[in-house]
């Protein structure tokens, strides 16, 4: 069951809010951000998110920060839909749009900001008489919600916790993947030239790398997933062999899972599930 407020006009889905007060024990509080993929809402984070907040039930040590899971609609989506159009890829549902590469990275953006946006004020939300207090944050999203993810995480160092699930670090990668799928060339209208040098190259995961070096980051990807490929992230899972601080399958891991595509697996929950609920085990 999630709880519902609102905050800067964004319908906001906590989870797990009810069960904290239930509690009458006002202990540390730990923020997962859930974030949806393209065509989607956040309702589609529900079974994800519900999984999550049973690890408070998991652990026996009653001093760990309580997991709270927050969902939100992506922008132009679910309660926030303006024009359903400009979700639409390349030549995609009988619609040409041309402007994709520009509206999916806005809406990726606007995810990023808006957590940070979060970090900022949520807890004064949840907790108006400060009887408690969030020591942590995180951020998980699956598709777009993965891109979204990779790029919050790499603008704002409050975020410990990066769980990218089917997601790319490589926007331009990705961009040019699919412009040659469909035989387009990459250059404007479709993938404008000044675009890809002075947004995504100055602002995209990949050319930012810090603030993920030292984050607990979990991706994972669908070996036949044709719509985000594992291939196009490669050149960021190299970037992060050489540079995470951590140790690989325990600070840091990727994935690639067999046989999966672009689309949800039971394994890819329980790594998931397990990854959280090491990173609220490690919390100090």
């Amino acid at each position: 069951m999630a709880t519902s407020i609102v905050v800067a006009g964004i319908n906001l889905d906590v989870y797990g809010l009810e069960q904290y007060r239930a509690r009458k024990q006002n202990g540390p509080v730990s923020v997962v951000f859930s974030m949806h993929g393209r065509l989607s809402t956040a309702q589609a984070m529900k079974d994800v998110n519900e999984k999550l907040v049973q690890l408070n039930s998991k652990s026996t040590n009653t001093s760990k920060p309580y997991l709270l899971v927050v969902s939100f609609d992506h922008a132009n989506h679910g309660r926030r839909l303006v024009d359903q159009h400009r979700n639409l890829a390349w030549k995609d549902q009988e619609y040409d749009n041309q402007s994709h590469a520009m509206d999916m990275w806005s809406m990726e953006k606007a995810a990023a900001d808006t957590v940070s946006m979060l970090v900022d004020v949520l807890e004064f939300y949840l907790f108006p008489h400060a009887e408690s207090h969030i020591v942590q944050y995180g951020v998980l999203g699956f598709s777009l919600g993965g891109h979204s993810a990779y790029l919050a995480s790499s603008k704002d160092n409050r975020l410990s916790l990066c769980v990218a699930l089917v997601g790319c670090a490589d926007y331009e990668s990705l961009l040019r993947y699919r412009a040659t799928s469909l035989n387009l060339q990459a250059q404007a209208p479709h993938i404008p030239e000044r675009f890809i040098n002075q947004v995504v190259r100055k602002q995209d995961t990949i050319h930012n790398l810090q603030n993920l070096l030292s984050t607990k980051l979990l991706m994972i990807n669908g070996e036949e997933d044709k719509v985000v490929p594992a291939e196009c992230n490669v050149s960021f899972v190299e970037k992060m062999q050489l540079s995470h601080t951590g140790t690989e399958g325990k600070d840091w891991a990727s994935f690639v899972l067999p046989g999966l595509g672009h689309a949800w697996s039971d394994m890819m929950i329980e790594l998931c599930e397990q990854w959280c609920y090491d990173w609220l085990q490690e919390s100090v």
